[in-house]
């Protein structure tokens, strides 16, 4: 995509305010994520777009840790811009888990590009039709140090199955993937933005059945996991042979900033990353439906950036 990919991380003065003063051209860092995951994705297609458009923004993503761990590179000074998600924004501003004490007084959102959800899924011949279905399956949760197998592991203790569950924690998403191509996994249950490389391989490869959690189960896991995380609903056609939308538990998946950026810098990035859409759900096809979604977009946890304020108000969006 013609980005230039920093993985080393600069203390000190903000790129932002560095390059202004001496040369006119604003140099962003971009806190994307882990490779391979949606947030990185969207962090490297918001960046083209933006390099691509833009006479003086130039946004350089850099590889990170995931979304609970990003406002802390934005409250440090080490980025600009954030890959940020609902669960991230939420710890990071209330002062919860790796916050508490400490939480993110610097960080704004600028806007909503997708949702994180969490998916059951199974080769079609393993008959799993609900996460009842689960008993007595062996299933691959992710890893134990990580949010989503915690998370996973907490929906199954809410909805009784932790005992029926035969699950695993793994070291990596990729060995989630494997032990399901070899058999070592009747399913695999997992929070992340999509499309996922892992899950697309699979879906590619085989015939697999992707599910969520509704009805009942949904909201007594939702009772359960607020305010990090609510009630979502999956696009159809995300992967192949997945030709409905279901209902299930997520998080929005964002882009935050910090509060003193430029607003008229931030709004540039939002306005091209508007105009451009198109392009933008070329990389990351989800985005066509939860971008233009003004009832996320309006949704704060973090505090709305001015630039979004403006945005938003222009469309004749009522902002508290």
């Amino acid at each position: 995509m013609g980005l230039v990919l920093i993985c080393s991380l600069v203390l000190g003065v903000s790129a932002y305010a560095a390059d202004k003063k001496s040369t006119g051209v604003i140099n962003l860092k971009y806190a994307g994520g882990a490779e391979g995951a949606g947030t990185y994705r969207s962090a490297l297609a918001i960046a083209s777009l933006v390099n691509k458009y833009s006479k003086r923004i130039k946004i350089f993503v850099q590889i990170t840790p995931g979304t609970t761990v990003t406002p802390k590179m934005i409250q440090a000074g080490q980025v600009d811009i954030a890959a940020g998600s609902q669960s991230g924004e939420t710890q990071a501003t209330q002062g919860l888990a790796k916050y508490k004490g400490n939480p993110v007084t610097n960080m704004s959102r600028l806007f909503v590009w997708g949702e994180s959800t969490y998916v059951i899924f199974s080769p079609v011949e393993k008959n799993i039709f609900s996460i009842n279905d689960l008993a007595g399956k062996k299933v691959g949760i992710g890893a134990k140090t990580q949010p989503t197998g915690k998370t996973c592991e907490t929906i199954l203790k809410t909805l009784g199955l932790a005992e029926k569950v035969k699950y695993s924690f793994n070291t990596s998403a990729v060995e989630l993937g494997e032990r399901i191509k070899d058999g070592l996994y009747d399913a695999g249950f997992y929070g992340v933005s999509h499309p996922w490389a892992v899950l697309m391989d699979l879906a590619t490869t085989r015939k697999m059945r992707i599910i969520g959690i509704g009805g009942e189960n949904l909201d007594k896991v939702v009772k359960v996991l607020a305010p990090r995380y609510g009630a979502l609903t999956m696009p159809a056609n995300i992967y192949p042979g997945q030709d409905k939308g279901f209902p299930t538990v997520g998080a929005m998946q964002t882009t935050c900033v910090r509060t003193d950026l430029d607003e008229d810098v931030a709004y540039e990035i939002i306005k091209i990353v508007e105009t451009h859409l198109d392009e933008f759900a070329m990389a990351y096809p989800p985005a066509k439906f939860y971008f233009p979604n003004m009832n996320s977009q309006k949704r704060a946890i973090a505090p709305l950036h001015p630039a979004t304020r403006r945005w938003l108000k222009e469309k004749g969006i009522k902002v508290e």
